[in-house]
């Protein structure tokens, strides 16, 4: 519903739900460069004049029925309490570090290299214990600063900073990258009792696959809360400037009174957090509230997180951390709901310019308050909810006649590991296979099989009839060893699953034989491509096609019709650009051919 970055406003994108094939496009325009600011770190004595006001630009439009004051914000003069920290916000230092990082941040571009070593050396100046952790196609920067009488209780602060290729991705995610670089530094500088973890993720864009990573790196129950900023910058003050997914006012009709209470204006933070984080939550309205800062908390019950209906508050990296029963929080202005720059869709808009740097100041401000308070509590007001399948695919630990399978229930819901019954004649890997009344993991395959159509072959003119054939259960991107890759199956919120294919090296071949083609498909970790057989359908050059199965070998599908793909000995023709798919191994300069 609301919120969040790594999606265009119609899905989840960046939940690693690969039912069907990316056939977006990558941009191919060349990146900025930015140099990393290597700095000593401030260590002056605190500031204790007095409070600090900050009267942001919100002109009052006299012709709405709501009364509106022009937000104020108010800040106590730096101390080392959890509200006078608020203080200690220098809207310099935020300025600085957001003008190094904005540049088109995709992984691999000079400006991602730079901002991935601005983290690191942030982190380390500022005297944590410093770890690059790697991941598919990135590496996460890792700060740890060890607690005192808790320190095997951590609390997280972070942020993605990965963008879009050919953005400057100021919003998304520059000012959320200077946030935690902010918080680091204020936070560093006293002791806690819980350890404090500072991170910049990485690869969101592409599925979360960075803060995937760290979230199953940790023991779960070892983490209290995890604060994430995901676009902290932008404001429209013009009333029922701020849009919402439909239906949203029926689901949270708090949040959506206290819109209507702004005239519909976007000058609030949001804060999306499961039920298990009402702690953190009260600790951000209250240092919101003393500074000025308007917040509209949309909390999910537990049972609504991995829904599919709530797509939209599952757009970013706490998302990763929900998935393990961990509090986490998301702070966003709401991304495409409110800021038309996202992903720059009509040219390199997404700038520092276009942001409001008093309200970014005010939400990191609100934030190293709420974190200090969660470092210190005696009760921080989260839990871990687990969720714990009852079976396991492996193992097939289900008893005679059962096997354990990732199905959905008799009314074809949510799809969960759980003991199903065996079919009376089980088929074997690489047989063909049906699913029972079409419900999802409730087929006639052996004991640790999927029935998917990655291996199958297209049955009619009709997009989605395709034969299905049994492959293996997988649930991590590297469990199917170096020939086959790990495709993710639709719905696997709470459970990563999905099944080992083979690859393939030649999409411009019939090497998959007759009724398929090499084409890409996402691993199970997130929207990382990687060529393995599909299904092909009849499309040539030019044809109207939904998917990349519609196409035909050597073809995919972009914007709506069949092109083909390129490489240096393919080349486009007709003044096409061959614009590099994002492959795990660019060595071959595999693309597909788009319209100048």
């Amino acid at each position: 519903m609301l919120l969040a970055c790594g999606s265009d406003s119609s899905g989840t994108d960046t939940i690693p739900d690969t039912s069907e094939p990316d056939t977006s496009t990558p941009d191919t325009s060349e990146p900025d460069s930015n140099e990393p600011d290597t700095s000593e770190p401030d260590t002056s004595t605190p500031d204790t004049s007095e409070p600090d006001t900050v009267v942001a630009d919100t002109a009052q439009d006299t012709e709405q029925d709501v009364p509106w004051t022009p937000v104020v914000y108010t800040y106590p003069p730096c101390g080392t309490s959890a509200p006078e920290l608020a203080g200690c916000v220098e809207p310099a230092r935020l300025a600085t570090s957001l003008g190094q990082i904005a540049g088109s941040r995709f992984p691999g571009d000079p400006a991602w290299q730079a901002t991935q070593d601005l983290c690191r050396t942030t982190f380390e100046d500022l005297g944590f214990e410093t770890t690059l952790q790697p991941t598919l196609m990135g590496m996460n920067v890792i700060g740890v600063k060890a607690g005192t009488d808790l320190s095997d209780q951590q609390v997280i602060v972070g942020a993605h900073y990965d963008g879009v290729r050919g953005c400057d991705a100021a919003d998304d995610n520059g000012s959320g990258v200077a946030g935690v670089l902010e918080a680091a530094r204020i936070l560093s500088q006293g002791e806690h009792r819980r350890t404090l973890v500072v991170t910049c993720w990485d690869v969101e864009e592409l599925g979360l696959v960075g803060s995937h990573t760290h979230a199953y790196s940790v023991v779960p129950e070892d983490v209290v809360a995890v604060f994430n900023f995901e676009m902290i910058g932008y404001t429209d003050d013009t009333p029922d400037s701020q849009e919402l997914p439909l239906g949203f006012g029926l689901l949270f009709p708090e949040a959506q009174a206290l819109l209507d209470s702004f005239g519909g204006r976007g000058v609030f933070i949001a804060l999306i957090a499961g039920a298990n984080a009402s702690g953190p939550v009260a600790a951000l309205g209250e240092a919101a509230s003393a500074i000025g800062l308007p917040v509209i908390p949309v909390v999910l019950e537990q049972s609504y997180i991995g829904l599919s209906s709530f797509g939209d508050l599952h757009r970013s990296d706490h998302a990763s951390f929900w998935r393990r029963g961990i509090p986490a929080i998301q702070l966003t202005d709401t991304a495409n709901f409110r800021n038309p720059n996202y992903h720059c869709p009509s040219g390199n808009s997404d700038t520092v310019a276009s942001l409001d740097q008093d309200f970014m100041r005010a939400v990191v401000a609100a934030t190293v308050s709420a974190a200090k308070v969660t470092l210190d509590a005696d009760d921080p007001g989260t839990t871990h909810v687990p969720h714990t399948p009852e079976c396991d695919l492996a193992a097939q630990d289900c008893g005679a006649g059962k096997r354990c399978a990732f199905a959905g229930d008799d009314a074809g819901g949510a799809a969960r590991r759980t003991c199903i019954d065996m079919a009376l004649s089980p088929v074997a890997a690489g047989g063909v296979c049906t699913r029972e009344d079409g419900i999802v993991g409730r087929d006639d395959c052996d004991a640790g099989l999927f029935c998917a159509f990655y291996g199958g072959v297209r049955t009619s003119e009709d997009p989605v009839s395709y034969e299905r054939v049994c492959s293996p259960y997988c649930t991590s991107a590297t469990a199917c060893g170096d020939d086959a890759i790990c495709i993710g199956v639709s719905g696997s919120f709470f459970e990563p699953t999905g099944v080992c294919r083979p690859t393939c090296v030649d999409p411009f071949s019939t090497e998959c034989g007759d009724g398929q083609r090499c084409g890409p498909i996402h691993h199970l970790a997130g929207r990382v491509l990687d060529l393995t057989c599909l299904p092909a359908g009849p499309g040539a050059a030019g044809a109207a096609c939904s998917f990349d199965e519609d196409c035909g070998v050597g073809h995919g599908c972009s914007a709506g019709s069949c092109k083909p793909y390129c490489d240096p000995e393919h080349p486009c023709a007709g003044g096409a650009t061959c614009a590099p798919l994002a492959l795990i191994d660019q060595s071959a300069g595999i693309g597909i051919c788009v319209s100048p």
